[in-house]
């Protein structure tokens, strides 16, 4: 008759099953106590059914193995760490509880940590991430747009481009939130360098009330503070010369008279 060894401990909450220190499992259910021999894993972790009035529960033999020799982790979040990096080594030497970061180092230094196209659940490949990354930095294209060509939901394409997720892609870096943001910005400043200020009509009033928005700017871009000073080279010339609209014709004469008196008052047109 088989008899429980003596470094069998009871599984809390499961007074008729005993673990070992060398994380084997016993039975006392039936008419001599016996070894359970589970299953393995895909991933070799080894898991037993255990019984209770509720039914059968499948729990991993490296967590039985803690829950009796050591006692319940510290916090729910708190994982089972293999030390040597060997799934089906459930042995108390070799286990410890964890945080999820803890045990990730582990399998990153054991090399046994499934990230990036050898995850098996991932739906992207590493140039995919790469061309995600691109459209979002070079283009301004959202989650949603990205999503669409990728054929992958929105939160993927989020954690693949802000690198929430795929890590361990760096031939191109992640892209920092706002960047649809960053990239019209970018547009609009592109495109008032394009248009130059000569060849744009306005008014005084519309100039104006230009020149005090930029002036109540604490900071300005560059082609912000050019046109600032366009601004007052205008205002200056229209109020000196009574006109009320300021046009191309209007530009090119400015620009051809560079009248000194403009100068002389401290302001300079800035050329386009």
């Amino acid at each position: 008759m088989a008899e429980l060894p003596l470094d069998a401990r009871a599984v809390p909450g499961f007074p008729d099953y005993f673990v070992t220190k060398a994380g084997v499992v016993w039975s006392r259910r039936g008419k001599s106590p016996r070894v359970m021999v589970g299953q393995r894993r895909p991933r070799g972790y080894r898991r037993v059914l255990l019984a209770s009035a509720e039914g059968y529960k499948p729990f991993y033999v490296h967590r039985l193995v803690l829950l009796a020799h050591v006692g319940k982790p510290p916090t729910s979040a708190h994982q089972a760490r293999h030390l040597n990096g060997v799934a089906g080594d459930d042995r108390l030497d070799n286990l410890a509880w964890g945080t999820a970061t803890e045990n990730a180092n582990d399998k990153r230094d054991h090399g046994t940590l499934l990230e990036g196209e050898q995850a098996p659940a991932s739906k992207l490949t590493e140039s995919a991430v790469c061309e995600m990354r691109r459209l979002a930095r070079e283009r301004g294209l959202t989650c949603a747009q990205i999503a669409a060509l990728h054929g992958v939901s929105s939160s993927t394409a989020q954690r693949a481009i802000t690198g929430e997720g795929w890590n361990c892609v760096v031939e191109e870096p992640p892209v920092t939130p706002g960047w649809r943001q960053r990239h019209q910005m970018r547009i609009r400043q592109e495109t008032r360098r394009e248009v130059a200020p000569r060849n744009r009509c306005i008014t005084r009033r519309q100039a104006k009330q230009e020149l005090r928005t930029l002036e109540r700017r604490k900071r300005l871009a560059t082609d912000e503070a050019e046109r600032l000073e366009w601004l007052r080279v205008v205002l200056l010339w229209m109020e000196r010369n009574g006109r009320e609209v300021f046009t191309a014709d209007a530009s090119a004469e400015l620009e051809e008279a560079q009248p000194a008196q403009l100068r002389a008052g401290g302001v300079t047109c800035v050329p386009s």
